[in-house]
Formats: C-alpha cells, structure tokens, sequence
C-alpha cells in the first residue's frame, strides 16, 4: 500500500465514536500487568451484536463476582470510616 492510498484509507474509515467517560489504565499487578476499562455513554450497537457479545463474555464469572465483592467491601469501609470520623467531632 502506497502513502497516498494509506492517507485515502485513513479519510474513509470514520473516527471512532467519542464516549463522556472513557477511562483506560493499565495497572501494575506482578508479574503482569491489568488493562482496567470504563467506557460510560449511550449504547449503539445493535441486537444481534450485543447478544453475541453476551454469549462471548458473559457478566456471571468468577472474576467478575470478586472484583464486585472486593469494591462492595472497600466502599462499605469507607462509609463505616467516614461515619466513624463524622460521629467523633
């Protein structure tokens, strides 16, 4: 492929959607790395493509169940730290 045909490819294929919260981190978790992703805005993919992606990456996983449990827990303690804090003055 050529320059010019590249930069002709590059006009014709249409920028990817722009989302309001679009976070991406990558974390440091030895001896790999996590790829963290939060992706917040209106839904337009189709019907058929989203039940594909469900079937694909289902939500009930043993993954999924213990980051919900462990981000439950660290936000309850939080609220107990700051109603304990709150309560001392």
């Amino acid at each position: 492929m050529s320059i010019a045909e590249g930069e002709q490819f590059a006009r014709a294929t249409p920028a990817p959607p722009r989302y309001p919260i679009n976070l991406r981190i990558t974390v440091p978790f030895y001896p790999r790395y996590l790829f963290v992703t939060l992706i917040i805005g209106s839904e337009k993919r189709g019907r058929d493509r989203l039940r594909g992606e469900r079937d694909r990456h289902p939500v009930g996983t043993v993954g999924n169940l213990l980051v919900v449990t462990i981000a439950l827990g660290v936000v309850s303690i939080a609220a107990l730290f700051t109603a304990l804090v709150a309560t001392a003055f």
